[in-house]
């Protein structure tokens, strides 16, 4: 597979819903539905899924498949590091991806898709990977770039159900205080909401309660801001960890390992 690009085509004859849950990437991601019962779920907003549906999801954006029921599922995923579109001069192609709030219009209806060629252009990525000799990767990455070009002229065009109104709020909040301190308490006052029927109804649309939500987008943004050029003891700090020995701690039970510089390369 060329570097910065991690392309596949997946077919579950009895796809087990309990294997999916909410996750995010270090890179962006195009989905098309084929088949299967199932929705998408972007940042706690749902979109209703039939064949060739596609689906964009930028960097860190929360999300999931969500199975409806067991049954068959197939579907087609495209990963893209950031590198890819400089390598490529190809950046103006990131504006469909990032010109956009978290969890909104990240779907292209399956029709308009399918007859734009979206569809063949990605099973031209597929074929193109499995002949290319390394390292002439040339053919490959500009089927790449034909699909990034379709995604841009399509422009997704339905935006996600919100499985409540105060939920969207609620992301659109936490995602906009993320380096001040957000507590439960602020949460819930502020949304006139008993901390309670917060944390169930939160968990229940998004997949995370809301601290591990709130600590796994503050780690997200401590490796940002590594990259561009603070020490992981200020990033700890500009994220609104409050401590390095909180940052440290809150690592360890995600990651399961110490942070180090080489982590946020």
């Amino acid at each position: 597979m060329p570097e910065n690009v991690y392309f596949g085509v997946l077919t579950d004859k009895a796809v087990d819903p309990e294997k999916f849950y909410m996750h995010n990437h270090n890179a962006i991601e195009i989905f098309m539905f084929l088949k299967g019962d199932a929705v998408f779920n972007v940042e706690g907003n749902i979109y209703n899924l039939s064949p060739y549906d596609t689906i964009i999801v930028r960097n860190n954006e929360m999300h999931m498949v969500q199975h409806k029921s067991i049954c068959e599922y197939k579907r087609i995923s495209l990963h893209i590091n950031q590198k890819f579109f400089e390598e490529m001069n190809c950046q103006r192609y990131l504006s469909v991806f990032f010109d956009r709030q978290w969890g909104k219009y990240n779907k292209i209806s399956g029709q308009r898709a399918y007859q734009a060629g979206l569809y063949d252009a990605l099973m031209r990525v597929d074929k193109y990977l499995k002949l290319q000799q390394t390292p002439d990767e040339i053919v490959f990455k500009c089927a790449v770039v034909e699909v990034l070009y379709l995604i841009n002229a399509l422009k997704p065009d339905i935006s996600g159900e919100s499985q409540g109104e105060k939920i969207r709020d609620i992301l659109n909040y936490i995602n906009s205080n993320l380096t001040c301190p957000i507590t439960l308490e602020d949460i819930a006052s502020r949304f006139s909401l008993s901390k309670h029927y917060l944390c169930r109804m939160f968990k229940s649309s998004v997949g995370h309660t809301i601290i591990d939500y709130i600590n796994f987008k503050r780690l997200i943004l401590v490796r940002d801001l590594c990259k561009r050029g603070f020490s992981i003891g200020e990033a700890s700090l500009k994220a609104g960890f409050g401590s390095y020995s909180n940052f440290y701690r809150t690592y360890i039970k995600e990651y399961g390992k110490a942070p180090s510089k080489d982590l946020f390369n």
